[in-house]
């Protein structure tokens, strides 16, 4: 019997042994920064890094405002917004990519918990993130859209293992090890280890240790030196979508669970005493929001803080306002932010 019972737990130290092993690799490599590791060399989680940047600043920093969105928060800057307002803003940026109107409002429930006064708030939509309902759309599944547990209903264990299948998909623990050993990057090593991407833009982005906003430094300097024609011929690529200045109105609905969601916000905020704006973005393609989202969204927030530039517009129609298709530069920000706050 003891015999049998060696035999079974050497055949478990042999099945294990490699599970624990990469395990011990996943933890020592950090690739996505998760635990210890600063220079992250894989693409991660925006919402991990930026909630946990909000949680160690908050215990010092008596933040007041905040901007929620996906990455098209990019264009708000906190210093362009404090010109149109008369209160004092210590602002953080909650914008990430992938976000969905569920983790807004888990966002700003983790604010009122950790005791944090929400004075002013901006909330930039697009349809991406009606989309994104409760974070299911196939579209925003990866270690970047990958959210916070703090900002979800899953555990911490579930967020971690999560990243730890993304670790060994498809064999990319080899690309990490490698990577790691050698600090050398290899062809086969693309779309998995991010230090060297050559084929996208804005890889030289800085993050503000305050405020949270990213700042395209790389690009801002490339359409400064070289102007924007140049810029767009160099990347015209970015820009294609389907005919630019259309009359289109998109047939994407806010659905029920969001619907919900959205008054939950609006209660939160209510609650406290916070002044609020809803932006709904500008588009590339100049494609209209859909009337029954505006009239749903006007409906709950107020006429007065809903302000729709979606479709036609003078910003939309000028391509050097924005990097590519998908997101428009602090310049359009700031004209929108002063449109909003001169009515």
């Amino acid at each position: 019997m003891k015999r049998e019972v060696k035999i079974v737990l050497v055949k478990l130290c042999i099945i294990l042994c490699p599970l624990v092993i990469l395990l011990l690799s996943f933890i020592i490599i950090d690739p996505f920064g998760l635990i210890h590791n600063k220079k992250i060399v894989s693409e991660t989680s925006d919402d991990f890094l930026s909630t946990e940047l909000y949680l160690k600043n908050t215990k010092n920093i008596p933040y007041n405002a905040f901007i929620f969105g996906n990455s098209k928060t990019l264009a708000f800057r906190s210093k362009d917004w404090q010109k149109y307002v008369k209160d004092t803003l210590i602002a953080f940026k909650f914008g990430c990519p992938g976000e969905s109107i569920n983790n807004i409002y888990k966002k700003i429930e983790l604010i009122t918990k950790m005791g944090d006064t929400i004075k002013q708030a901006l909330i930039v939509l697009d349809e991406g993130l009606f989309l994104n309902v409760n974070n299911r759309h196939k579209s925003y599944f990866g270690p970047v859209y990958k959210h916070h547990w703090k900002t979800t209903d899953e555990s911490i264990l579930d967020f971690y293992f999560t990243y730890f299948k993304f670790y060994l998909k498809d064999l990319n623990f080899i690309k990490y090890i490698d990577y790691s050993i050698f600090n050398k990057y290899r062809n086969y090593m693309k779309g998995v280890i991010s230090i060297t991407n050559e084929d996208k833009i804005g890889t030289k982005s800085e993050r503000n240790s305050l405020t949270n906003e990213f700042y395209f430094s790389d690009i801002e300097s490339e359409i400064e030196k070289l102007g924007f024609d140049t810029y767009y011929k160099r990347h015209q690529n970015l820009f294609s979508v389907t005919q630019k200045n259309n009359n289109s109105t998109s047939n994407i609905l806010i659905e029920t669970e969001d619907i919900e969601y959205l008054k939950q916000i609006k209660k939160l905020l209510v609650e406290e005493g916070a002044k609020y704006k809803i932006i709904i973005s500008l588009a590339f393609d100049q494609q209209k929001m859909n009337e029954l989202n505006i009239k749903l969204l006007t409906e709950i927030f107020g006429k007065e803080n809903v302000f729709d530039f979606s479709g036609k517009n003078e910003i939309a129609a000028d391509s050097s306002f924005f990097y590519e298709r998908l997101h428009f530069r602090p310049i359009a920000g700031d004209l929108l932010l002063k449109k909003v706050y001169s009515k």
